[in-house]
């Protein structure tokens, strides 16, 4: 019988691993969501008090977009932090990069396949943003790991 939990993974040993703070979202979800309840409202509210009549259709239906994409905002903020749950990580291995949660869902990519990664630069984020596809000249990681074939940073 074959031994799998002493099988090597192929993206080498771990470095170093990087919980994502979905506080954040939430944040950005509950202001989004403020924001497109109470301007909708007012569009919805103008519209109604006369019809749209009162020539003031521009701003009725300002009101009514900006409320739009509040909540589509909000929602897609909300989504995300949900989808992420308070488990999401990255991990920063010998030869890549892996994205992953507490639910089980994993993602990994070889240095080859990223081309950059984008660390939020405020005070109590953590998180990254890693972009794949053919590596060009010049991509680097914000960590300092970069693919062996690609130039320094």
């Amino acid at each position: 019988m074959a031994d799998t939990a002493s099988a090597p993974d192929p993206l080498g040993d771990l470095v170093s691993r990087h919980r994502v703070d979905n506080r954040a979202r939430w944040v950005n979800a509950a202001w989004a969501l403020t924001i497109g309840v109470l301007t909708g409202w007012l569009g919805v509210w103008s519209l109604l008090l006369d019809g749209g009549t009162s020539g003031g259709r521009k701003a009725v239906g300002s009101a009514l977009g900006f409320g739009l994409c509040g909540l589509v905002i909000g929602l897609t903020q909300a989504l995300r932090a949900l989808r992420g749950g308070s488990g999401e990580y990255f991990e920063v291995r010998g030869n890549g990069l892996v994205h992953g949660n507490a639910a089980g869902r994993r993602a990994s990519w070889t240095w080859d396949r990223v081309t950059t990664i984008t660390v939020p630069r405020r005070r109590d984020s953590v998180g990254a943003r890693a972009t794949s596809g053919p590596a060009g000249p010049g991509a680097c990681c914000s960590w300092g790991r970069r693919a062996a074939s690609q130039p320094s940073c």
